[in-house]
């Protein structure tokens, strides 16, 4: 099974993994993790080109696109592709669902849709769903990138993007939409709840 968790910055989405594939390992379920961008070398390096250079915020949304779209297959292929097939479940942190959502693919640039329709999809997507006032509010602590300084300061951008991730919800049959405000364990039974209706 191959399961995403999905959502804005600071829903919580690494700690529902952790949570999950914790719990995979008490059901003696062979699992692996993915994280999109960044689950293989050449990942890792696509990943720090588009959130961690002097000119990534300069990158214009198709190149983004291209990157997060070659970093996400490259991780399909050597990766997600090979576990699925050894009957190991896949915990993703991000697909390319994110860049659908965050660079606008599909709405500016028709191309992103054949980038996008030639990559395996989830089983399951878990959107983790939090406001501005409770995103601001895990922000104050730690050392944030220029995507997350950028979504502090501009609401009606963060309420844009949260908007995508429903309106995406909203298309899918093997998409759930959970309040990511609840205390975490009440999230992860709500996930573990939603992995087993789609099993």
């Amino acid at each position: 099974m191959y399961i995403t968790i999905e959502g804005m910055d600071g829903s919580g989405k690494s700690t529902q993994v952790k949570k999950l594939t914790n719990r995979l390992d008490e059901n003696n379920q062979p699992w692996i993790y993915s994280r999109e961008a960044g689950s293989t070398e050449a990942g890792l390096a696509m990943r720090d080109i588009l959130l961690n250079q002097p000119f990534s915020k300069d990158l214009d949304n198709f190149t983004r696109i291209c990157l997060f779209a070659a970093s996400y297959r490259e991780g399909l292929t050597k990766k997600i592709l090979p576990a699925l097939e050894e009957g190991k479940w896949v915990v993703s942190d991000r697909t390319n669902i994110s860049s659908i959502v965050y660079q606008g693919a599909m709405e500016e640039f028709p191309e992103a849709i054949i980038l996008n329709n030639e990559i395996k999809q989830p089983d399951l997507v878990i959107i983790l769903d939090i406001d501005h006032a409770s995103f601001v509010k895990r922000q104050e602590f730690k050392d944030r990138d220029h995507m997350e300084n950028e979504l502090v300061q501009d609401k009606d951008k963060f309420n844009f993007l949260r908007d995508k991730y429903i309106s995406y919800a909203r298309k899918y049959t093997n998409v759930v939409v959970i309040d990511a405000r609840q205390h975490v364990d009440t999230i992860h039974e709500a996930i573990f709840h939603a992995i087993e209706r789609s099993e």
